[in-house]
């Protein structure tokens, strides 16, 4: 008949619509996916009132949207049930969702096993509701939605893990910056100190020789200028006044022997002529 064939368009526009809604939610955040189902049943079915429940399974929370008065003791409705069994496990048809010869009757549908991935609940004022095309659509609606919903937890969750991650990193670099710039005040404060009392500081590698640092006024005191680099150990050491040779080199194996401190006299002889 024309009317069979009417409500046949209509709940194939319904089906269409409600397929498409994964589209829509691509990038949304959990609560907008949780929102946009509310919002799509209560407009496209159409109902009075639609109670949503998103989660992810073994996740702790979820995020709840109601829309419309009509069944006005849902939450208390809910909490009983879930007093009483502490899950849902198939979906419930209520006659009268207030009890009071209300004209709306309603139905409550699970997502997954035991409800672990939410619920649905829907009330509507027609006599044949919920017939079995409306629970089709709701469970088809839902579904889509809970994937939607997970999907979109798990990417709320990586940018907020690469966003703490990245304010780590900044905070990281900020503290690397602050550091590096103590170190070079200080060596700045201690490069000064050594210039005014004429002191150095040099390191060298106990098994190669090797001089593998010369401070500034180190470097100054053998003649040498420090900016054309660390001299070598030989260089040092023809820099020493030839009758302190030999006692400049016994102090400095004996302060690697006895890996303390070694004090010692000697001159030193640069190109300008001997420092006394």
């Amino acid at each position: 008949t024309d009317a069979e064939i009417l409500q046949l368009r209509a709940v194939l526009r319904d089906l269409v619509a409600l397929s498409a809604m994964p589209t829509a939610w691509v990038g949304r955040e959990p609560a907008a996916v949780t929102a946009g189902l509310a919002d799509a049943l209560i407009g496209l079915l159409p109902l009075n009132f639609v109670f949503v429940r998103l989660c992810v399974p073994g996740v702790a929370g979820g995020v709840d949207v109601t829309r419309g008065k009509a069944w006005k003791t849902f939450p208390e409705w809910l909490e009983s049930h879930l007093d009483k069994s502490g899950r849902f496990s198939v979906k419930e048809i209520i006659p009268d969702v207030d009890g009071g010869g209300n004209s709306c009757r309603g139905v409550v549908i699970p997502i997954g096993v035991d409800a672990e991935g939410g619920l649905v609940a829907a009330a509507c004022d027609r006599i044949d509701f919920p017939t079995e095309i409306d629970q089709l659509l709701l469970c088809l609606a839902a579904n889509h939605a809970a994937t939607a919903f997970q999907s979109a937890r798990l990417i709320h969750e990586r940018t907020r893990a690469e966003e703490e991650l990245r304010k780590a990193r900044n905070e990281l670099e900020l503290k690397v910056v602050e550091r590096t710039a103590e170190l070079r005040r200080s060596e700045a404060y201690l490069s000064e100190a050594q210039r005014l009392t004429h002191t150095g500081i040099a390191a060298l590698n106990g098994t190669t020789g090797e001089v593998t640092h010369s401070s500034d006024e180190h470097s100054r005191l053998y003649g040498f200028d420090p900016e054309q680099g660390v001299p070598s150990f030989e260089e040092f050491h023809q820099r020493v006044h030839p009758e302190d040779r030999a006692r400049w080199t016994e102090a400095l194996e004996r302060g690697f022997r006895e890996a303390a401190s070694a004090e010692g006299e000697f001159r030193v002889v640069p190109p300008q002529g001997p420092l006394n």
